[in-house]
């Protein structure tokens, strides 16, 4: 724009003159070198038609795609500005993803492992306790039988314990039964002893044992320790014998003493390396509530594109565990409930994850509730039968937490979103410095500023905005404010789609008017504000949601010039003017096809005393101070060339006073055809300016 107006009336104001004061000079300075006379006083007076020059506003100005065009059948001289992204608001400024409370640390203390099913049978022949006790008789037939008193009677097996290697017991007591399968009442102590040679609680008496009677004693086993293989060592074996005469009895080899351990309460397990029976430490569910500090928080629907649930086992035992997840209202990306099993290895803490991303939960638990993540696990431990090393009790320590989580889609109501401000951003028109060059009054008449906005947000908004046009000055008198309340921004329809809506700032104010915004002309426009989003209820937010907002700016060339003036001072050589020449006379005669009428004086300035020693005025032949009559523009924007011939007359005191100055001073001044009724007139790059250049000179010779 600035190089619009800078161009226009540099070039015809001041660039025109300065090239005729050169052509006229040259012309005089060639005419008298090549003149030769004798030494006389003469005045010869002549006249030469210099040339004709002709342009186009195009010649003066480029057009540049996007920026200033020449727009329709009569070039139509516009300047654009399309900016895309004149502020961007992306979901991180509306709407923070909801902390996901962890699923939490839970502690778990396994039962004391207890072994229930203590069982081994030891089956022993009354032959083999007889001869480990010294009997050398006869142990078949009908026979006497003596008596036997308190001698050791050998070391019998057990059947081995299958459920551990080695146990240490916390509590608890084992029975041990013996069945007397012979015709001899009997006595019998009895011991266990460890593979190891360490005995297994006190030793165990048996009295009087009738024949075919069975008796049982129990051993306290708190702070024992046992090996999956004992032997029963007979420490005393004692017998009355056959019994009064005939002190006989019958014997056929098959009989035996048989002995059974058993448990009889809680055999509870301090230390062992023994299989772990399968047990579930637990089997319940874990729900991890999604508020955010907002009671109008809903949230029904949440898909993830990325999250994960961390599981952290700390196992006190060197057991496998395994944790079977549910969440039994999460889908993954196939449709699919979102299931899981983790096997944990050898006690110890180790982490394993669950990958949460593209899944999609439904947060309501089928409308029992809403903001829950509903998460079901069990973990059992053990039942694999192996063999393990442990204490008892150990505990088993299960810690889960949501990590990474980054939504893809929200559904619901998100309460209460604060307002928010749009942070005031300054836009450049590159128009500003006129103001500095230019004095008067300039009306762009028709610009055009549209704010465009695209929404992909599952809701509206409304739009508070600030526009301000400023100057350097920045007071109230350099700017011009447009403000646009409560303006509604339209809500999408579906996940992807934009809804667009548009502002236009030509209409819509409470404070000024575009046309005042642009007639500063501002240095740069404002724009800020704020958004106001209402409580929205059933609604829905991606995480690409945004809302995009850009601006469009067309000024077309139709100007408003009201006694609009500026100066430039240039370099003037005092010795260039011949002090022969005492009248010149510029004729121009043009044809005006630009509606700007321009007005142009001189100023003939000293600049060492600092004094205007003569101002020279160009008046047109009807004596206004006009240099080029507007070309007329009727009300369908048709332009009509003015026709015009001026004559320009510097005097001997013109002359006097250019011999005497250094500089000059030219001062222009621009009005638009009708610059009184405020009508902008178009202009167009097709507009040309002819002028047709004569001068007349006269001189005063003298010559020897």
């Amino acid at each position: 724009m600035r190089k619009i107006i800078s161009a226009i009336a540099l070039f015809i104001g001041i660039g025109m003159i300065s090239s005729c004061v050169s052509d006229w000079k040259q012309f005089i300075e060639e005419d008298i070198d090549n003149l030769v006379v004798d030494s006389i006083n003469i005045q010869p007076a002549f006249a030469l038609h210099i040339g004709t020059a002709e342009f186009k506003i195009s010649d003066l100005i480029e057009e540049k795609q996007d920026t200033l065009m020449f727009v329709g059948e009569d070039s139509l001289i516009t300047f654009n500005m399309s900016i895309d992204t004149l502020y961007e608001m992306s979901v991180a400024d509306v709407y923070e993803m909801p902390t996901v409370d962890p699923i939490g640390g839970q502690t778990f203390s396994m039962d004391e492992l207890k072994i229930e099913d203590l069982s081994a049978e030891l089956n022993v022949l009354l032959s083999e306790v007889l001869t480990s006790a010294g009997y050398s008789g006869p142990t078949t037939g009908t026979i006497p039988f003596p008596p036997i008193s308190n001698v050791p009677a050998g070391d019998y097996a057990y059947e081995a314990f299958d459920s551990f290697q080695e146990v240490v017991f916390a509590s608890g007591e084992f029975t041990i039964e013996m069945t007397n399968n012979t015709p001899l009442t009997v006595s019998v102590v009895m011991a266990l002893r460890n593979s190891d040679g360490t005995y297994v609680g006190n030793d165990v008496n048996f009295s009087d044992i009738a024949p075919h009677t069975t008796a049982r004693r129990t051993v306290d086993v708190a702070g024992e320790k046992m090996t999956n293989e004992v032997t029963g060592e007979i420490k005393s074996f004692s017998t009355p014998g056959a019994g009064p005469l005939p002190n006989t009895v019958t014997l056929d080899g098959s009989e035996s003493f048989y002995f059974v351990v058993s448990t009889s309460k809680e055999l509870v397990v301090a230390t062992a390396t023994a299989k772990i029976p399968l047990t579930e430490i637990v089997d319940s569910t874990m729900v991890s509530i999604t508020p955010e500090d907002n009671p109008g928080l809903n949230i029904t629907t949440l898909k993830l594109s990325t999250g994960r649930i961390d599981f952290t086992v700390n196992s006190g035992f060197a057991a496998p565990m395994i944790i079977d997840l549910e969440m039994p209202y999460t889908k993954t990306a196939e449709g699919v409930t979102l299931t899981k099993s983790f096997t944990f290895s050898n006690g110890g803490s180790q982490t394993q994850s669950l990958d949460l991303s593209n899944t999609t939960t439904d947060l309501t638990m089928n409308g029992d509730s809403s903001n829950i993540f509903f998460v079901k696990y069990s973990a059992a431990i053990g039942g694999d039968d192996q063999l393990y090393t442990f204490s008892s009790p150990a505990t088993v320590s299960i810690d889960a937490t949501f990590d990474n989580v980054n939504f893809d889609y929200i559904e619901g109501s998100l309460g209460v979103i604060d307002p928010f401000e749009i942070a005031h951003d300054t836009l450049d028109l590159g128009i500003g410095d006129l103001s500095s060059m230019l004095t008067g009054e300039i009306r762009i008449t028709n610009p055009s500023i549209r704010l465009t906005v695209f929404n992909s947000f599952g809701f509206g908004a409304h739009l508070d905005l600030l526009v301000k046009g400023f100057r350097d000055g920045n007071t109230n008198a350099d700017t011009v404010e447009l403000v646009l309340p409560n303006t509604d921004i339209g809500a999408a329809t579906a996940v992807g789609e934009d809804q667009f809506t548009e502002i236009p700032l030509n209409s819509i104010s409470t404070n000024g008017t575009l046309v005042d915004l642009i007639a500063l002309p501002p240095k740069g426009i404002i724009f800020g504000g704020a958004v106001s989003v209402p409580n929205p209820d059933n609604i829905f937010v991606s995480g690409n949601s945004r809302v995009l907002t850009g601006i469009e700016i067309n000024i077309p060339l139709e100007i408003n010039l009201k006694n609009v003036a500026f100066s430039d001072t240039i370099t003037w050589d005092a010795e260039s003017v011949p002090a022969e020449v005492n009248a010149v006379t510029l004729i121009l005669k043009t044809t005006n096809g630009f509606p700007l009428e321009i007005g142009l004086n001189v100023d003939v300035y000293d600049s060492i005393d600092n004094v205007i020693l003569r101002t020279i005025s160009i008046k047109n032949n009807d004596g206004e101070e006009i240099l080029l009559a507007a070309a007329a523009v009727d009300a369908s924007g048709n332009v009509t060339p003015a026709i015009n011939e001026l004559r320009i007359k510097l005097e001997q005191a013109d002359f006097e006073s250019l011999q005497k100055a250094n500089a000059l001073i030219l001062k222009a001044t621009l009005n638009t055809f009708d610059a009184v009724s405020e009508n902008g007139v178009p202009f167009n790059a097709n507009s040309k300016l002819k002028i047709d250049i004569a001068i007349a000179a006269q001189a005063d010779l003298n010559t020897k």
